[in-house]
């Protein structure tokens, strides 16, 4: 269903798409560790997220309004 596999521009396999997911694999399970063994980690974590979530959001509402403050317009283009 999934193709992991990438090919470079010579048509070997890449090497970095093991290394990837190896190391994604290696993080989440640190992170369930931890969450196992210190349950208020989860209430940082969630916040955490939420926070940077949050950031992002603000900054990209203020450059809207920046933008559209400056008359400037925005265009968005969907598959042109």
């Amino acid at each position: 269903m999934f193709n992991f596999y990438y090919y470079d521009d010579d048509g070997y396999q890449s090497e970095t798409m093991w290394k990837f997911l190896m190391a994604l694999g290696i993080i989440v399970f640190v992170i369930g560790l931890m969450i196992l063994l210190v349950p208020q980690i989860l209430i940082v974590i969630v916040a955490s997220i939420l926070f940077s979530i949050g950031g992002i959001i603000i900054s990209n509402a203020w450059k809207l309004r920046k933008m559209t403050h400056r008359g400037q317009r925005i265009k968005i283009r969907w598959l042109d």
